[in-house]
This record gives structure tokens, C-alpha cells and sequence, in this order.
């Protein structure tokens, strides 16, 4: 008798959008009450890179078209495009369609999913369950290109200097291949849904009625765009990050002295820096671009993967611990085999 053994999900090639336009902590001095020693010891962040001159899908094209080079595939090789983004430019379609559509990926079907800054990880674990399941009468999926792209400066508040110090614009995209001995190892996923208002991104305010048969929706007391209790998010994210990061790893049978790298979201080095401490890893293990880059998003975590690709620092069989963790209040721990 004959075992089928399912491919693994393997992270094949990487690829990044960086925005030109540096918007720099002295500069945010002269916006809001802030200054650059209170942001740097708050939240590790030097600057941020704000987009001026694209929409979210063209950046996310740039990102997905640098990993598909990379990954020296054809356009047509790609069975799923699956983006993740808070900013989409429209509500409607999903930004995998037009990303589709833009790098010509016609045998592709193409979702979103909106997890917030845990957007990746999701990705790749969904990926990773298209690669590996047997669809009787379907064609097996070989090829999933994620790409996460994010305009924050789209929803940022820059009056507000708890949240306008933090966030960024960039992309970020990987092509995800069938394996059968490198790739995802494990993951631990959770969602507490219970701190959903802790982030939020806030589109339209309600509709009123106004008493005469008429409507309206300019409440001025509704405040749009994104709103952040940073506090929760601390203490949710100091706790959470070492739980998944453990139960992935005892998952893979695995201990942080395996780990390569512990690839995190880049939120606030504060965060990172507590995590590395409570499960005992070496601070050079647990790389950080968020002083250049400020928080992304969903885009943080493939753009950190990509300069580290591209840097010659993975080689093959190192092993990661992806870490994600945001609005939702969604969180989640990818172990990959490089």
C-alpha cells in the first residue's frame, strides 16, 4: 500500500515596495507635540517611509512583480493571489483581483483576507492549506503568490501623536511553493475577539436620521480613520507573541535554540524586545527594521523577509518563527523550514 505525502507550503522567492518619501521624527516635531528621543525610547522608530505618488495596488504590483522575478516563474504559474491590506482603495473588489489582473496572472484566483497586522501570517497558513489538500476533479495548487500592502498614511490621524508617530506605507509580497521537504512546519493561530475595538480602522460614520424623512451620515463626534488604544495593544501583544511562538514551536517539535531568526511583526521595539526576553532568544535572532520603516501592518513581516532574503542571511534549512499579531485582535506564529 501506497502513503501519499502532501507538499509542504515553501516560501520560494521574496519581493518589497519601499516608498521614496521619509518622513523623519524631527519632522512629525514640527506637526504634533512630540520629539525624536521620546519616539526612539517609546517605539524604537526613527522615521517612516509615507507613500505620495501611488495607489495601494500599485505598490502591492511592484512588490508582487519583484517576487514573481525573483522566483522565475511565469505569471501564468500562479494558481491563488491571495493580498492583505487595511487600506484598500476601494471597498470593493479585493486587492488580489486587481493584482491579478496587473501582473497577468489569468489562471489565478484571487481573495483578500483582512486580519490586520497578522495579515501574512493568515496568508500563509491558507496557502499553505491550498498547497496541501487533495480537491478531487481540481487541478493541485503548486503556486500562491501573497502580497500585503498597506497605506497607512491613507487612515493616519497626524494630529493625534499616540498613533501618527508610528505608522508607514510599503508592500511586501512572497511566492509560496509546493515542497516536498522544505516549507511550514507549523503554526499556532488565535483570534480574541474580545479586544476587537482595541484597533480600528473607522470608514464612514453611521447614518442619522434626521426627522424629516431624510438621512445623513457627518456625525462629526465619529472620529474616521485609525484609531488605537496603544496600552491594550502592549499588554495583549507582550503576552500573545510568546504564547503562539511556543505552542508553534512545541507543534513542530521544535525549541527556540532551533531558530534561525524570530521574524516579528514590526510594531514597537518595546515588543519585540519583551519577547525575545520571555522566551529566552538571543536579541540578534529577532531582526528590526522599524526604525527605517516605522509599522506597516500586514506589509512589515514579508518586507523584513525580503531584505533578509535578498542580504544572503536564510539559507536553506534554516528554520523561522513568522510572527504576526494586530487588529482583531488576531495573532499567529508560522514555523518554516527555509
Amino acid at each position: 500500500m501506497s502513503t501519499t505525502i502532501s507538499p509542504r507550503a515553501r516560501i520560494a522567492a521574496t519581493g518589497s515596495y519601499i516608498p521614496d518619501f521619509r518622513l523623519t521624527n524631527d519632522a512629525l516635531s514640527r506637526m504634533v507635540e512630540t520629539n525624536d528621543e521620546w519616539i526612539r525610547e517609546r517605539t524604537g522608530i526613527a522615521e517612516r517611509r509615507i507613500n505620495t505618488t501611488l495607489s495601494n495596488r500599485e505598490m502591492a504590483v511592484i512588490a508582487a512583480k519583484r517576487a514573481l522575478d525573483a522566483s522565475g516563474l511565469d505569471p501564468l504559474d500562479i494558481d491563488i493571489v491571495i493580498a492583505s491590506t487595511v487600506t484598500n482603495d476601494n471597498y470593493s473588489p479585493a486587492l488580489a483581483c486587481y493584482v491579478q489582473a496587473d501582473i497577468g496572472a489569468s489562471n489565478a484566483f484571487a481573495f483578500d483576507v483582512n486580519a490586520g497586522c497578522s495579515g501574512f501570517v493568515y496568508a500563509l497558513d491558507t496557502a499553505s492549506a491550498f498547497i496541501s489538500a487533495a480537491r478531487p476533479g481540481t487541478k493541485p495548487v503548486r503556486h500562491v503568490l501573497i502580497v500585503c500592502s498597506e497605506n497607512l498614511s491613507r487612515i493616519t490621524d497626524y494630529t493625534d501623536r499616540s498613533s501618527c508617530i508610528l505608522f508607514g506605507d510599503g508592500a511586501g509580497a512572497a511566492i509560496v511553493s509546493a515542497d516536498d521537504s522544505h516549507g511550514l512546519l507549523s503554526t499556532y493561530i488565535r483570534t480574541d475577539g474580545t479586544g476587537a475595538d482595541a484597533i480600528t480602522a473607522r470608514a464612514l460614520a453611521p447614518v442619522i436620521d434626521n426627522g424629516d424623512g431624510t438621512v445623513s451620515n457627518n456625525d462629526a463626534s465619529v472620529k474616521a480613520g485609525l484609531v488605537m488604544n496603544g496600552r491594550e495593544v502592549y499588554r495583549f501583544a507582550v503576552k500573545a507573541v510568546p504564547e503562539a511562538v511556543e505552542g508553534a514551536l512545541a507543534a513542530a517539535d521544535l525549541t527556540a535554540a532551533d531558530l534561525k531568526y524570530l521574524v516579528m511583526h514590526q510594531a514597537n521595539a518595546r515588543i519585540i524586545a519583551s519577547a525575545v526576553e520571555r522566551l529566552g532568544i538571543d536579541p540578534e535572532k529577532a531582526p528590526m527594521n522599524m526604525e527605517r520603516y516605522g509599522n506597516t501592518s500586514s506589509a512589515s513581516v514579508p518586507i523584513l523577509l525580503d531584505e533578509l532574503n535578498r542580504a544572503g542571511k536564510l539559507s536553506r534549512g534554516d528554520k523561522l518563527a513568522i510572527a504576526g499579531f494586530g487588529s482583531g485582535l488576531t495573532y499567529g506564529v508560522a514555523i518554516i523550514e527555509w
